[in-house]
């Protein structure tokens, strides 16, 4: 009996139901069909398929599937992509992508005018005399240079080109400091040095009026000079301080390079380190009689008690009118300064400045040891303030003998003319005359000293009297002789007291009395003695 309609319906659905289960239980090789976008997946291995995420392989059961599988869906971008085992080529018509770290800069140089400090990446920690954002794109060091001679308190600066501050990279950097003296280092991102730091030189410039080795440090001098606020270096500022004469009393500086011309000249405690140089001045009625300014020292003692506050000029006027009372001047400025008795100089807390009476200060001579050799140095003539040396050779009181050699300490060189007269005295000898020197006494008695400077004994002084011992006297008139005379004729008078002379005490080169005593004594006005031997 054939089947009826609805029961061959039943049995063609059983059928295919049967086949479907039978299907599952065979393993299906899918084969990946080409896209258009020629995408290529690894079939049913999962991690090569998430390797290959970047050109749109996905692991996935979307479509017909039963199970997951490699898909060209796209990018899948819930799963993770190993970038280091991805390698593909860009999209037609792209660039990739790169990362290009900025290029290092030559290192920067200071501008002509200008010198470097230290070296290249030389720097002082902040942002210096201006806000940090005040600092970026100063287009040159030439333009970094002019805003730091446009600031008044500006001393140097440091130059950053493009890329050259690691952490300010794609501008430039310019940054201004008070002070020319770097402290510490800076670098590119990378390490690299290339930042500059520019100072002013220190020109040397011919100035009549100063002593540079007498510096106030710690001090100031108020108001700038004729309203002229210009940094300047120590010796153009000096000269510049020249050129404003009166209205001029100093220079007070931030550093060697940053210095400003000062009205004042009395000092002052600077709260910032600062230090000064006051002008030395020269002043004189007639020519040589009184000596350049001794900075920062005063001479004791007001003069005949005169303590009238006069102008410099008129100060030497009155001392001069003293005589042998009035040894010299103190200053506190060109217009304030005072007659005073004493004339050894003594350091100042407040900074004065002195001028003593030409004829008290001392000229001592140096010559050739041996004027029979072929290399001869020059003679010379210094003063006792000079601080300048020579070597020593001593000869007997009696002037018969030179010894160069037989010193204490052997051979005796580069000492001042009161070092080299003590080696002698304690030697039992003295210092050579220049007579006795050019008669070649003193040829090769050692040391080499032929062809040498040597220290010969002051033309004032006698062969039978020590130098000159500054701010002592001696005791008591000798045979109550109290006359006055000049050096050498006191020096005379007391040979010929013999025994009963123990040398010489002076007010000044004209004004000395033989003495009885040999003890030298402080002296409260300045005097100056002279020892028999």
């Amino acid at each position: 009996m054939a089947p009826t309609a609805p029961l061959l319906a039943a049995l063609f659905s059983l059928s295919n139901a049967d086949d479907e289960t039978s299907m599952l239980q065979v393993p299906l090789q899918k084969v990946l069909q080409a896209d258009s976008d020629e995408c290529r997946c690894p079939g049913y291995y999962e991690a090569e398929c998430r390797q290959e995420a970047a050109q749109g392989c996905s692991w996935s059961a979307e479509g017909s599937s039963n199970d997951p599988w490699c898909q060209c869906l796209g990018v899948d971008n819930s799963a993770p992509v190993d970038a280091d085992t991805v390698t593909l080529p860009p999209p037609a018509g792209s660039a990739p992508s790169v990362t290009v770290a900025p290029v290092v800069p030559d290192p920067a140089t200071c501008p002509s005018d200008w010198v470097q400090q230290g070296a290249v990446g030389a720097d002082i920690g902040g942002c210096g005399l201006q806000a940090c954002n005040e600092r970026y794109g100063t287009e040159s060091e030439v333009e970094c240079a002019a805003s730091c001679d446009a600031m008044e308190d500006c001393a140097g600066f440091t130059y950053a080109p493009m890329n050259g501050d690691r952490n300010h990279e794609g501008v430039t950097v310019c940054t201004l400091y008070e002070f020319d003296v770097p402290t510490s280092a800076w670098t590119t991102a990378s390490g690299i040095a290339v930042q500059v730091f520019c100072a002013r030189p220190i020109v040397e410039v011919e100035t009549s009026h100063w002593n540079f080795g007498v510096r106030h440090t710690g001090k100031y001098l108020s108001g700038h000079a004729a309203g002229d606020s210009t940094i300047r270096t120590v010796q153009a500022a000096a000269a510049r301080c020249d050129e404003l004469a009166d209205a001029c009393g100093g220079i007070t500086c931030r550093s060697e390079s940053s210095c400003t011309v000062r009205a004042a000249s009395d000092l002052s405690t600077s709260p910032s380190g600062e230090f000064s140089f006051l002008k030395a001045y020269s002043i004189a009625t007639e020519a040589g009689s009184y000596s350049s300014s001794h900075t920062g020292q005063y001479l004791s003692g007001h003069a005949a008690g005169d303590s009238t506050i006069r102008p410099m000029s008129e100060a030497q006027q009155a001392c001069d009118q003293l005589d042998d009372q009035c040894s010299g001047i103190t200053c506190r400025s060109d217009t304030s300064c005072t007659v005073r008795a004493g004339s050894d100089l003594r350091a100042s807390p407040s900074g004065e400045f002195s001028f003593l009476k030409a004829h008290l200060i001392l000229q001592y001579t140096m010559v050739d040891g041996c004027t029979s050799q072929n290399a001869q140095v020059d003679r010379a003539v210094v003063s006792e303030f000079d601080d300048a040396t020579a070597s020593v050779r001593c000869c007997s009181i009696s002037g018969d003998t030179c010894d160069s050699d037989h010193l204490d300490g052997g051979c005796q060189s580069d000492k001042t003319y009161d070092e080299a007269t003590a080696l002698c005295a304690a030697n039992g000898e003295r210092l050579c005359t220049e007579v006795e020197i050019a008669s070649q006494l003193c040829c090769s008695t050692g040391c080499n000293f032929d062809g040498h400077q040597v220290w010969v004994l002051h033309e004032d002084i006698n062969p039978n009297y020590s130098a000159s011992h500054r701010g002592q006297y001696l005791g008591g008139y000798a045979a109550g002789d109290s006359t006055i005379r000049p050096i050498s004729e006191a020096q005379e008078a007391c040979d010929l007291l013999e025994g009963a002379c123990g040398g010489i005490t002076c007010r000044s080169d004209t004004s000395c009395t033989v003495r009885a005593g040999t003890d030298l004594r402080t002296s409260p006005s300045g005097e100056f003695s002279f020892v028999r031997h």
